[in-house]
């Protein structure tokens, strides 16, 4: 059998495409469990009860999945379950949040955690 050789020039263009390709890859957030970004939270907005679910006497968890970017922001915000009504007034007050930003050897990171807002009415 006969080995293949790539001159210098194809091993370096080979090398700089796979680099490329490599960086422009989106990196999964790193997953943070729900207590942990808690206790990292610097500013919160609690949800105001929409009076709509007052009135209706709704009551019930909103359930989010959220990403907190670099800079401590929260970037992505999906709501995996809960009232249509509730989950509208808990998706404006965490989009406000803040967070100490979440570092993996020195560097910070994006990090997607859950949160659960709970709305009673009693």
């Amino acid at each position: 059998m006969k080995a293949m050789f790539l001159s210098p020039m194809a091993a370096v263009l080979l090398l700089v495409g796979f680099g490329m390709f490599y960086e422009n890859q989106e990196q999964k957030p790193t997953s943070l469990p729900p207590k942990v970004a808690e206790g990292r939270l610097t500013y919160k907005v609690e949800p105001t009860y929409p009076l709509q679910a007052k009135i209706q006497h709704i009551s019930g968890d909103v359930i989010m999945t959220a990403v907190i970017d670099k800079k401590g922001r929260i970037a992505k915000l999906k709501v995996k379950s809960g009232n249509s009504i509730l989950a509208e007034a808990a998706v404006d007050a965490v989009k406000q949040w803040k967070y100490i930003p979440y570092k993996v050897d020195g560097e910070p990171v994006d990090v997607e955690t859950t949160i659960t807002i709970r709305f009673r009415t009693y």
